[in-house]
Parts: C-alpha cells; structure tokens; sequence
C-alpha cells in the first residue's frame, strides 16, 4: 500500500512545495513515507536567490530500485529584488607632515600676580641667569610657593572678615596682601620670646632666629584684646600641645568660636613619656566646650621607632560666650 502525505507550508514567497517521496524497508516489508520539508526550503531560497532560474512547473523522475521517485516544483514568479549599493566608508586622511608654523607658547603664569614679587625675593641657589629664566625653574618656583598656601586667607578676608597671617619661617618681611591680609613674621609660643631658634625639620633645615609672641600679647599689639576670635586656626608643628595648654589656662577658649589646628605626635619628639599628659590635654579641650566636626589623619606609623601621628582637626566651640 503506498502512502501519500501532502504539506502546504505557508511561506514568505507563497510558493508550496510538494514533496511525496515513498521508499520500501526490506526488513518491514512496508512502505514509509517520508517527508523531507527542510530540503524544500533550502530549494526555495536558492531559487529566489537566483541560483536557478525555474519558468513553471517541472517533474523530475528519478528511479530508486523498483519505485519512481517523483518531485514536483511549483514556483511562483517574484520579481527581482533591487540592487542594494553598498557606500563605501568615508575615511579621513590625516597629514602627518610636520607644519612649518611652530604653535605659539603659552605664557608662564603664576596661581596668584603676587608670586611674582615672593618669586624675585627667593634663593637663587647660585644658579645661572639662563636656568633663573627658564620655565621650568620658575615654575618649579611657583609649586614651592604652593607649600606657602594664602587661598583660605584670601577667601576669609574676601567676605569681609579682619584676617592676620603669622608666620616666621618664610623668610618674609611684614606685608599687607593684596586681599588685605595682613602678614606678621612673627611665631606663636606660649610668652614671648625674642630670639627663639627652631628645632630642624623638612622646613627648617638651616638654623634660624625667630620673634615668637602668645596670643594674648599678640591680641594686645593688634589692639584686640577685648575682641572675640571667630576663627583661629594653627599648625605650629608640634609645639600645639603647649599652645592648647596656655590657652586654657588663661581661660581664652570661651572666646573663641571656631578653632581648627594640625595634631603632631613625631617619631622623636614629643618624647614618649609625655604621651598620656598628651591625652589628658586632648580631653579637656573636648571639655572646654569643642565639638569635632572634622577630621583628616595623615598616613600614621605604630613602629615604636618611627611612631608618627598627624591629623587635621576643626573644632566648633558650643559654649562660645560673646
């Protein structure tokens, strides 16, 4: 008995593609149809490829064994597809010929116009005038001054605020800015000292012979000794510790409403035993009245030789009496 199965698959191109293909098993004594749809659309795309050109219906008989098999094509016409135009990619050719024009150079110029003058009145080091002159010289020169950082000073005295700068290790004579900031190169100690000589470190290299005042006596000369401070701000390098001792002893902390200052503990001074006298002057400082609202701590060592604390510290004072 032959079998015939008929499939009418719905394509893009509505053609139908009719495949009987009938085979006999020895073994089952049979007949199997088998229906082979993929092959016919393999068939079709080629032909709507173009591949081969097909005008009708055609059969093709081809014998296996003792049955004919049989595969009927019926194509539909479908037009030519239109050549699609590929558009090249547009590449843009660089000249890489050197131009005759040199670029012209940017003009070396300092943060502030007033580095100039700090850059006439530094060490020359015994250098010669064409390296004094040259942009990397003085631009080398401009980054130290960086280390000499007048950018809050500048930005207090802008709002409106009085703002005095001390400092005795710049090697700078008494100046106003032109901000209206006011430098003293004076240092600050807990008395008043007129030939004070510095302990060596990465600023202090050569000896020195500084002015050093309190902040009361330097309140005194500036004609504030009534006055409050809304701002104090120190970083003197170690000697902090006896600063926050004096200023509590003489009860200038109620008048202080904002206070903010860099803690210094160094690999050699000051010396070990000191350390819990240390602490108790950090808490009483907490217990004059100054909240911590900020700190930055420095990269720290805990190796007993090179044991090393550093960290900048703002404080608010709660208890302010004006």
């Amino acid at each position: 008995m032959q079998s015939r199965l008929w499939i009418r698959p719905y394509l893009k191109t509505h053609s139908r593609a009719i495949f009987n293909l009938t085979n006999i098993s020895n073994r089952m004594n049979r007949r199997v149809l088998i229906i082979v749809s993929l092959l016919g659309i393999s068939i079709l795309l080629f032909y709507k490829g173009g591949l081969f050109q097909m005008e009708g219906p055609k059969m093709i008989k081809q014998e296996s064994g003792n049955k004919i098999n049989v595969v009927l094509f019926t194509p539909k016409t479908t037009p030519a597809l239109p050549k699609i135009e590929l558009i090249p990619e547009k590449v843009e050719k660089y000249n890489f010929t050197k131009s005759k024009k040199r670029p012209l150079k940017e003009k070396l110029q300092p943060v502030d116009i007033a580095d100039w003058t700090i850059l006439a009145e530094m060490p020359t080091y015994k250098q010669p005038k064409r390296v004094l002159q040259s942009d990397w010289w003085k631009a080398a020169a401009f980054l130290e001054i960086i280390g000499n950082d007048f950018s809050f000073d500048d930005a207090m005295a802008k709002l409106g605020c009085e703002v005095h700068s001390f400092d005795p290790s710049m090697n700078m004579p008494e100046h106003v800015r032109n901000t209206s900031v006011v430098f003293h190169p004076i240092g600050l100690s807990t008395s008043v000292i007129k030939d004070f000589n510095p302990r060596h470190d990465i600023y202090v290299i050569q000896d020195q012979s500084w002015t050093m005042m309190d902040l009361l006596s330097i309140m005194e000369m500036l004609g504030h000794k009534n006055r409050v401070l809304d701002y104090l701000k120190i970083d003197v390098e170690g000697h902090e510790w006896s600063v926050i001792d004096y200023l509590l002893k003489n009860g200038i902390t109620s008048r202080i409403r904002h206070f903010s200052l860099e803690y210094h503990i160094f690999p050699d001074w000051p010396d070990k035993a000191r350390y819990p006298d240390l602490l108790r002057t950090y808490k009483r400082l907490k217990e004059a009245g100054f909240y911590k609202y900020f700190t930055g701590i420095h990269p720290l060592d805990h190796t007993p030789k090179k044991f090393n604390i550093q960290a900048d510290v703002c404080y608010v004072n709660i208890k302010f009496q004006s």
